[in-house]
């Protein structure tokens, strides 16, 4: 019987199914570039034993590993957790429509602010004495 401590203890997919989503979006687009593990290990400045750790859904990824394996794999930010569903299990908008909603947002400002100029323009100026 092996030792309790010796026991590499993963996640079941129940449990955590945005580790296991994140781990299958980590194997397509590693396998589409045709990267081994070693490989994109390398160009992401991480263990290979940490890629395959994620790979399987055994590890939880943070935002900073996240950020070098997408630079590693030549991916925009957030592309990972965008292709694991991360954003819509948690109820949060994707970075994407994020963006969106900010370029409606910064229209909207500009062309209030377009509109507030010309009502200034259009007003006489009053001499003060």
């Amino acid at each position: 019987m092996p030792r309790m401590d010796a026991i590499d203890v993963e996640a079941t997919e129940s449990d955590t199914p945005t580790y296991f989503e994140f781990a299958r979006a980590l194997r397509v687009r590693r396998a589409e570039r045709g990267f081994s593990q070693k490989l994109l290990a390398e160009r992401s400045t991480l263990t290979q034993t940490r890629v395959s750790r994620l790979e399987r859904g055994a590890g939880t990824p943070n935002i900073e590993e996240c950020a070098r394996i997408e630079d590693g794999l030549q991916l925009p930010r957030g592309s990972l957790l965008v292709d694991s569903g991360y954003y819509e299990s948690r109820g949060r908008q994707r970075p994407g429509d994020v963006l969106t909603r900010l370029d409606t947002v910064e229209g909207l400002l500009t062309s209030l602010t377009d509109r507030i100029e010309r009502q200034r323009e259009s007003q006489p100026v009053t001499p003060t004495s």
